[in-house]
């Protein structure tokens, strides 16, 4: 008799992980579910912090370029392009976070709703919903906001690839005079940038809080 062999191809185990992890998703427990939705709740709150950042550096490095002389201005421009380059994906970063918190917290939630069902006593059960609606509607605030906030970046990328494209073409003094007068409108988008992070970040800080197990001193 021929026994007969299965090949395991790259597919098959492609496959195979995808089946593993969703096997375990389902699995995954209330508490587990919670703890995912706070790491994704630091991690926007990281993002939004890089994304900052890299908005003032871009800024910064324009700055540089337009007000240097004496220098060769070719390395100039280079590190101001990277910085650009650098925000873009940051605020591409920035615009997939509402979709990913948004995964994340409906895990949560409806994990939370399955294993509240399973709750014998109606008053502790009713309380649990309570509980649930009030978190759901501090979380949905947050990526409500985060939302409608999406096109933060879109009016200083929009200077700061004017003036790259510009200066590209014509990297001269007489260029960089040509285009010194944008520094101040960049100025002030950045600053816009620098505000709607910090209440996004706000709305970001209030949830984690919100879904904190620390318990509060006093």
């Amino acid at each position: 008799m021929t026994r007969r062999t299965t090949k395991f191809t790259p597919r098959a185990a492609t496959a195979l992980l995808v089946v593993s992890v969703l096997a375990a998703g389902c699995t995954a427990t209330g508490r587990e579910r919670a703890r995912s939705a706070r790491e994704g709740l630091q991690e926007a709150h990281d993002r939004l912090a890089s994304a900052r950042t890299g908005a003032e550096r871009a800024r910064d490095e324009l700055d540089v370029l337009l007000t240097t002389s004496g220098a060769d201005l070719a390395p100039l421009y280079d590190a101001f392009d990277e910085s650009v380059a650098a925000l873009r994906d940051e605020a591409r970063a920035v615009a997939r976070l509402p979709g990913q918190l948004r995964a994340r917290g409906d895990a949560y939630f409806e994990r939370w709703e399955a294993e509240r069902a399973g709750i014998q006593d109606p008053k502790l059960r009713a309380t649990s919903a309570a509980r649930r609606a009030e978190a759901m509607a501090t979380y949905d605030r947050a990526v409500t906001a985060m939302t409608s906030q999406q096109p933060v970046f879109d009016a200083l990328l929009s200077l700061l690839d004017d003036a790259r494209l510009a200066l590209g073409n014509d990297l001269t003094p007489d260029g960089v005079d040509a285009v010194r007068e944008v520094s101040g409108r960049v100025a002030q988008e950045t600053k816009a940038v620098g505000e709607r992070i910090e209440a996004l970040i706000a709305e970001v800080e209030a949830v984690g809080a919100a879904l904190s197990t620390s318990v509060p001193a006093g």
